[in-house]
């Protein structure tokens, strides 16, 4: 059984045509998440970070609802 999830998606900056953008993923286990709010302590929650070179054009975060 699948259980829904949220997904919120802070953009920073654009994309250009042409750039290479590389998606860097992360898994942050329950216990260690407060950076996402106290209400998230308890969830496992997955990064997304979209890339060019070293800078972060937009991060998505995947947490079960």
């Amino acid at each position: 059984m699948h259980k829904p999830i949220r997904v919120t998606i802070e953009h920073d900056a654009p994309v250009s045509l042409g750039d290479k953008l590389e998606i860097i993923s992360h898994v942050h286990p329950r216990g260690s998440t407060e950076q996402f709010g106290a209400e998230l302590a308890d969830r496992t929650v997955i990064t997304l970070t979209y890339a060019v070179g070293d800078e972060t054009k937009a991060v998505a975060s995947l947490f079960a609802l």
